[in-house]
This record gives structure tokens, sequence and C-alpha cells, in this order.
């Protein structure tokens, strides 16, 4: 079953300067930053922006991520699973950890966890 693979990123102009030559390149179907797209997360824009490249409708749709700039919602409001990757809050914020887990449809700890899914 192929599935198509988006970067959504919040990143601004400074952030993706080194994104050509990253090796992750490749690995991405569509890539939209917020500085290009005019959208950030959790702008509904930034999401349809995004679904709008891969041809697909939220109902098709999976979002991952770890939270941050209210993400989560912005996804789940739209009508996309939600996938919460904890290992990063789990050290910078553990406060907010049980927060995101509530926002989000999937809980999981790394992103290999997505193979268990």
């Amino acid at each position: 079953m192929n599935k198509k693979i988006a970067l959504l990123s919040n990143a601004d102009v400074m952030e993706k300067s080194g994104w050509d030559n990253s090796p992750l390149k490749t690995l991405f179907d569509v890539v939209v930053f917020s500085c290009d797209a005019g959208f950030a997360k959790p702008d509904p824009g930034a999401y349809l922006f995004c679904m709008e490249k891969l041809d697909l409708y939220s109902a098709d749709c999976l979002f991952v991520g770890d939270g941050g700039s209210n993400e989560l919602a912005g996804a789940h409001n739209l009508g996309i699973i939600t996938v919460f990757v904890s290992d990063k809050m789990k050290v910078n914020q553990p406060e907010a950890v049980n927060i995101r887990i509530q926002q989000s449809d999937y809980h999981i700890e790394n992103i290999p966890g997505l193979l268990e899914l």
C-alpha cells in the first residue's frame, strides 16, 4: 500500500536554510514550510495547504507531531487523525505530556512506535 508523506513545519527562513542539503529531503513527497506557505500550525490553512499539495482529504491523513504550537489540536479540529510523539516533550516539558495525550487520537513515545500503529 502506497502512502504519501509530507513535512509540515513552522520553520522560518533561517531554520530551513539547510534543508536542501538534508539527507531527509528525499523521504517526503511534499514539504511545506510555513515561511513559504504563509500559514503556520495550528492555522487551518497550513494543514489545508499541505493536504492540497498531497491531493488528500483530512479523513485520509495522519498527523504525527510533538504537539508544539497546538499543532495536534489544529489537525484534530480538521478531522485529521493525530499521533502525539512524547519523547522530546518528556524531557523538555514533562508537565505538558498528559495534556498532549488528551489532545491526540494516539500516543507513541518515539517515531519507531508508528510501526505498531
